[in-house]
C-alpha cells in the first residue's frame, strides 16, 4: 500500500504534519525502515522483525541486516516522564 502523509492524515483525520512527525519518530526507532526513494520522497515499510511469522530460518533471510527496534520499557519512558515535569517545575520556580 502507498499513502502518501497527506493521504495517511486524511484518513486519520489528523493534520500531514503531525503525520510526518510521527512518521519521523516511527522511524527513529526503527518501527519502520526506508524500503525505497524517488527522489525526495521516501517510502517506508514495517520493520519485519516487527511482524514476521515463519520457519527460524526464512526469518532470518528476510530480516538479515534490518536494524533492531527501539522499543523503550515502559518503566524507562516513566522515569523520564517524571524527569522532564521536575524540570518544568524547577523552571516555573526559577521564574
Amino acid at each position: 500500500m502507498k499513502l502518501s502523509y497527506v493521504d495517511i492524515a486524511h484518513k486519520l483525520e489528523m493534520k500531514a504534519v503531525t503525520v510526518g512527525r510521527a512518521m519521523k519518530k516511527l522511524a527513529s526507532g526503527h518501527l519502520i525502515i526506508p524500503a525505497w526513494e524517488v527522489g525526495k520522497t521516501t517510502f517506508y515499510r514495517v520493520n519485519p522483525l516487527l511482524n514476521y511469522d515463519g520457519r527460524s530460518a526464512q526469518q532470518r533471510a528476510a530480516t538479515y541486516g534490518v536494524p533492531v527496534p527501539l522499543v523503550p520499557h515502559p518503566d524507562q519512558v516513566a522515569a523520564d516522564k517524571a524527569k522532564q515535569e521536575a524540570l518544568e517545575k524547577e523552571k516555573e520556580a526559577a521564574a
